[in-house]
């Protein structure tokens, strides 16, 4: 067996978070891995800026194929790597003596949270499990994830290796007024609430709009709710609770965006609410206290990691506290001028995480 590392990143080019911590681990590993001779495997047409020591081979085959195209072959030719390092959550059903590294970035899928996680779901309950079975060891994003993973599949802990997807070069942190389209232009110009994430059950959008429902009742000139995102597989219930509370004209839907505007939006906003019922991490909530916003989360998830002592975390659950801690963000100025100087004081000791270090010590000899 030789020194070769390989890595299937199949999934890289993927609008998700998978994709999204893909990309932060590549980047990481180029310093841990610049020793080693690396093969790294993507879709055609995926561009990667990768060390000279690093060969990329671009393949039209669909992930759980590749195995059959690329990695038998190589043990034929006796290019036997040492390491493979799956990013894509794809395994092979028999596999050759290396040592296989897999991520997963929570276990949302197997959960019976009666929330879907991923319009994926069903599937991954039937297949993520015994992928992960076959796995040497488990790479996954959050030690809330790592109990998950460990309580719902009986792997043992110390085959599960939890790490913090944190590289700020990845948050982009000014935009250009020249790169913002004349709808956020015209959002950014009068006071609103942000929250970011597609539609879809777990992001617990329903609540939020009941507790904005309960709000606006309560408050002169009500700022806007801005939803960041696509109207996913919950757009259902938010266009009802909208056209119950006939707030069409108070509720701003952008769909897609561009990084530049999703930063106007974080740096422009009176506040941030994060109110997903279940997380791997939560990027968005990440990058808006990253950015400085003054933030309300629900404490209840991986978000506790990060956001304890910089956000208010409460039981976004319930629409009334949530309308509460709403209601005493909007209202007070030294409330949110608080959460600014404890972001200042305390994120940067956050931001300040070694990934590649982190990840040197998971794929030690």
């Amino acid at each position: 067996m030789n020194s070769t590392v390989l890595i299937e990143a199949i999934g890289i080019s993927n609008d998700s978070g998978l994709g999204r911590v893909s990309k932060l681990i590549i980047d990481a590993l180029k310093p841990v891995l610049k020793d080693k001779k690396v093969v790294i495997i993507t879709r055609k047409g995926d561009k990667l800026e990768l060390p000279d020591n690093w060969k990329q081979v671009e393949m039209r085959a669909k992930p759980f194929r590749f195995w059959i195209h690329f990695i038998f072959p190589m043990v034929l030719l006796r290019f036997l790597p040492a390491k493979v390092i799956c990013l894509g959550q794809t395994i092979p059903r028999f596999h050759p003596k290396s040592l296989f590294y897999l991520l997963v970035c929570d276990a949302g899928p197997l959960e019976n949270l009666y929330l879907q996680t991923s319009k994926f779901d069903d599937y991954n309950k039937n297949r993520l499990p015994r992928i992960i079975e076959r796995a040497d060891k488990i790479l996954t994003i959050s030690e809330f994830s790592k109990s998950r993973i460990e309580t719902l599949t009986g792997k043992p802990a110390q085959k599960i290796e939890a790490f913090r997807p944190i590289n700020k070069v990845h948050i982009q942190e000014s935009y250009r007024k020249e790169e913002l389209t004349p709808a956020i232009k015209q959002i950014i110009q009068a006071p609103y609430i942000l929250t970011v994430g597609n539609i879809e059950p777990r992001k617990n959008h329903a609540t939020l709009l009941l507790a904005y429902h309960l709000l606006i009742s309560k408050i002169d000139n009500p700022p806007k709710l801005v939803i960041a995102g696509h109207r996913a597989w919950g757009y259902q219930e938010v266009h009802e609770y909208m056209e119950l509370f006939n707030m069409h004209d108070l509720i701003e839907i952008t769909g897609y965006i561009t990084e530049a505007e999703i930063t106007a939006l974080y740096k422009n906003c009176m506040f941030y609410v994060s109110t997903s019922l279940y997380e791997g991490w939560g990027f968005p909530l990440f990058e808006a206290i990253s950015l400085g916003c003054p933030s309300i989360y629900h404490k209840e998830t991986s978000q506790h990691e990060f956001a304890e002592g910089v956000a208010h975390g409460i039981d976004c659950s319930l629409a009334r506290n949530l309308m509460l801690a709403m209601k005493k963000m909007y209202k007070s100025k030294e409330e949110r001028k608080k959460w600014i100087e404890l972001i200042e004081t305390n994120f940067p000791e956050v931001l300040n995480y070694d990934l590649s270090g982190r990840l040197k010590e998971i794929i030690r000899e």
